[in-house]
């Protein structure tokens, strides 16, 4: 199967994944509404954060999956089958001290995140049963490893789908019973059962692992090979982590736990957005390192390329449909409990934009395994979200901390991100920083007006026909003109070419100008 047959496949199933999630998510929140009060409901999704926060114990050991793909096409000479040994070894480790971790953990958070009394015990063991249950996933994980070295992201997807349907039987079943706030366990131990066990017998079954006696052995030089990737991914992660996980924590700290549930459902659609988008790169991102390893550099630019532009060209329009179909949807979803002022998702849409470009600039880096300095780039970015958001929080709200993180993009991981392109392609700065930009900017400056007028003009109608109208006009307004304007040459015409013969016609002549332009 081609790069391009395996990418689609991916894209296809993990939006097959996508699906999956949004189900989970607005019927495992409806079920909290029903069931939790505002507090519960903010103490889940501080602890949800927590655990995020402690599977950075991993250390970056999820890049053993790029270093699988050095070995992969000789899975039989040892070094393939050492990376895997040594790696679970490294894995049962981190199991233990995170279970560890989460006991004294739990306990010495409750005074510093002014968690009431009547909550405390429920913090406690909440916290340490979501990390019992990371734990444990932290033992089977090898196996999704393997599938994607492979370029098998289809099997790791259809496999979380599944997770997620007898997850939300587990939790429902465990809301009916009376389990409360725990139900989000039985939901997450559910679809670790499921997740381990099938990614394991897609492994064996494509026969991904090495020959019986061609193994290698666990060694601390192989450790040190992923340690070396990993420790630099792990800072980098760490920063990560403080700009996207850390909002709730800090609203709790500042707000306390019923603005936390508010950012939580408010953002809820914003993270199911965003993850179709780093989709786009996150499944390419196997196919560009065996570019790498067997030395094809003028195709890895061309895609990379068009990687970057698809991926900004497909923030604008989600971002664009998210930002005036978000405010009634919640209002749907959560029965008018929940809101926030419009202008929140504006700028949540205009960070989306920032961020899915930089992350494919800085996802390049990684996949290169030439870490550098990038190892300090969001560490840097996120210090100065978490410090400057505590300072602004209080006299401006949810609104000034949504302006430090686009400031702190700005500022840090977007320049950064382009200078490293230019630097490892040996073009001008201003290429990934100001031409690649070109077809996303014409597309949002056809796009965004158009989808404003519509926001305005649909503002007096009732929620259900206002979120109807705008999320059906704003896709279609937006699906042409990223055709048309949002694409770069070489992507256009290798859809137009590969696009089923009877729609030909009808997608040569909605890109027709730009082509001719282009041509």
């Amino acid at each position: 199967m081609s790069r391009i047959k395996r990418l689609a496949h991916s894209l296809a199933s993990g939006y097959v994944l996508l699906g999956a999630n949004v189900i989970y998510t607005l019927t495992s929140f409806r079920l909290a509404g029903k069931y939790l009060g505002p507090a519960e409901f903010g103490l889940w999704a501080v602890v949800t954060n927590l655990a995020q926060y402690i599977a950075l114990i991993d250390l970056g050991m999820t890049s053993t999956s790029r270093i699988l793909i050095d070995y992969k096409d000789h899975r039989d000479a040892g070094d393939y089958g050492s990376v895997i040994k040594t790696f679970l070894v490294v894995s049962l480790i981190q199991a233990i001290l995170i279970v560890l971790l989460s006991i004294g953990l739990a306990v010495a958070l409750v005074p510093v995140l002014h968690i009431p009394g009547t909550l405390k015990h429920q913090f406690i063991y909440l916290t340490i049963g979501q990390c019992g249950v990371l734990g444990a996933g932290f033992l089977s994980r090898i196996f999704p490893f393997v599938l994607s070295a492979h370029q098998r992201y289809d099997l790791v997807n259809y496999t979380q789908t599944a997770g997620f349907a007898l997850g939300l039987g587990a939790m429902w079943a465990a809301f009916v019973h009376h389990q409360g706030i725990y139900s989000t366990l039985w939901a997450q131990f559910a679809s670790w059962l499921v997740n381990g066990a099938l990614t394991c017998v897609w492994v064996l079954r494509m026969q991904l692992l090495p020959a019986r006696r061609c193994w290698g052995r666990a060694t601390w030089s192989r450790f040190r090979e992923l340690f070396a990737l990993g420790s630099d991914l792990f800072l980098y992660a760490l920063g990560f982590q403080m700009l996207s996980a850390s909002q709730t924590v800090i609203l709790t700290r500042q707000l306390g736990l019923e603005a936390s549930a508010l950012w939580s459902v408010c953002t809820r659609t914003f993270s199911l957005v965003s993850q179709i988008i780093y989709r786009v790169f996150d499944y390419a991102g196997p196919a560009l390192a065996e570019m790498i390893v067997r030395g094809e550099r003028e195709r890895l630019y061309q895609r990379f390329r068009s990687l970057v532009v698809l991926s900004a060209s497909l923030s604008v329009c989600a971002g664009t449909i998210f930002a005036i179909c978000n405010q009634p949807f919640v209002a749907l979803w959560m029965r008018r409990q929940y809101g926030w002022w419009p202008l929140n998702d504006g700028l949540l849409a205009f960070w989306l934009v920032l961020q899915a470009t930089t992350r494919c600039h800085l996802g390049l880096v990684g996949v290169s395994k030439e870490i550098r300095s990038m190892r300090f780039i969001y560490l840097a970015e996120g210090t100065f979200f978490v410090v400057l958001g505590l300072l602004v929080l209080r006299w401006g709200g949810i609104t000034a901390m949504l302006l430090c993180s686009i400031a702190g993009t700005m500022l840090f991981s977007a320049p950064y991100g382009f200078w490293r392109t230019s630097q490892y392609f040996n073009v001008p700065w201003k290429v990934p920083s100001f031409e690649w930009w070109l077809p996303p900017l014409r597309l949002a400056l056809g796009l965004v007006p158009l989808a404003g007028l519509l926001w305005w003009l649909t503002r007096p109608l009732p929620l259900r026909p206002q979120l109807l109208i705008r999320g059906a006009a704003s896709a279609l307004l937006a699906l042409p003109l990223l055709l048309r304007f949002g694409l770069d040459a070489e992507l256009r015409k290798e859809i137009l070419a590969r696009a089923p013969a009877r729609f030909q016609p009808l997608l040569r002549t909605i890109a027709s100008t730009r082509m001719k332009d282009e041509g």
